[in-house]
């Protein structure tokens, strides 16, 4: 809408379809509640025909960039992911503990040219431009606040980070009454274990990658999560994900709980060891590879190693002779 030819509202085109198949758009504030490193927030309004219609929406955008619908792409297929495998572990406990907002794309239609004009009492850093991507999803309402593996206290963050981890000054929110789920699984003693939980189902559920980076509010027994961060054994989630090492790096610190305890966990390949052959080149000691192929041993329970034609004693110290015996299995 324009008043004196100026554009008075920031609002968007219609968004892709949601989950239901509804479509909205949203007119949403002059300048955002959160910006962080790499986005910003902005609090806007759902209008449309679906059941959003009249709540609030939370605007998402790039900070440095006029955004395409490929700059996009990781971080909705992890909230895709994220909620379905939500999905079953909401199977596995019998109630609805755990929902991912799932953002969907759209494009804006307009800019205000009063954002200027509020930048100079609310400073930030974004400035929209029309036609550039952005996402959409609901605007979270409560305490927001990270269940992240390694805090052994709920932390007050406000809403929300705009990456885990990332040091940036958060804006509180105020809170709101939401709904209580009355039912309770008859294993879960303590709801801030399910969200710990969670993250490890996720293994266990797929064998290859796991979601981590929890933040969102807890709803009396259900927790609304938003912005997951997933790693990978093959890297196919984007940038962020931290692989092989960052899954490592959570099992080593995690814990398991009445809900987790028993189910699978992330161990490194037992495989990975070098498979040498030393009487297949006469030049190379043995000698040389006893060092290393017992530090390796050592770590998968001392067990021997059968190599072509030769054994190896994993445990011995390093002044003991190496056994090598030509040995068919």
């Amino acid at each position: 809408m324009r008043v004196f030819c100026l554009e008075r509202d920031n609002v968007t085109q219609l968004c892709d379809p949601d989950s239901d198949g509804d479509v909205y758009t949203s007119s949403f504030e002059l300048f955002p509640f959160h910006e962080g490193a790499t986005y910003s927030l902005y609090m806007g309004v759902y209008n449309g025909s679906g059941p959003y219609t009249g709540q609030f929406s939370a605007v998402r955008s790039l900070l440095d960039i006029a955004a395409e619908p490929a700059h996009w792409q990781w971080w909705l297929k992890g909230a895709r992911e994220a909620q379905r495998l939500a999905q079953e572990f909401n199977k596995e406990l019998s109630y609805p503990a755990v929902f991912f907002n799932v953002p969907v794309l759209t494009r804006m239609e307009s800019v205000s040219d009063f954002n200027a004009f509020f930048r100079c009492f609310r400073p930030h850093d974004k400035r929209l431009k029309q036609g550039e991507y952005v996402t959409l999803e609901p605007y979270l309402e409560g305490n927001f606040r990270q269940f992240d593996q390694s805090a052994t206290n709920h932390l007050n963050l406000g809403w929300p980070s705009a990456q885990p981890g990332e040091p940036d000054i958060i804006q509180p929110v105020p809170a709101s009454s939401v709904k209580i789920y009355a039912t309770k699984h008859k294993n879960i003693h303590s709801t801030s274990s399910v969200a710990h939980a969670f993250s490890h189902f996720t293994w266990h559920m797929t064998r290859s990658h796991i979601v981590c980076g929890l933040q969102g509010v807890l709803n009396g027994l259900t927790y609304t999560l938003t912005n997951p961060q997933i790693h990978s054994v093959n890297s196919r989630f984007g940038a962020s994900d931290g692989s092989i090492q960052a899954i490592a790096d959570f099992f080593r610190t995690h814990r398991c709980n009445n809900i987790c305890r028993g189910w699978d966990k992330y161990i490194p390949e037992r495989n990975s060891m070098p498979q040498v052959n030393f009487l297949k080149d006469p030049k190379i000691s043995c000698c040389q590879h006893t060092q290393p192929l017992w530090q390796i041993n050592c770590l998968h329970n001392n067990s021997f190693q059968y190599l072509t034609k030769c054994e190896i004693v994993p445990s011995a110290p390093q002044n003991y002779d190496v056994k090598v015996t030509n040995t068919f299995v």
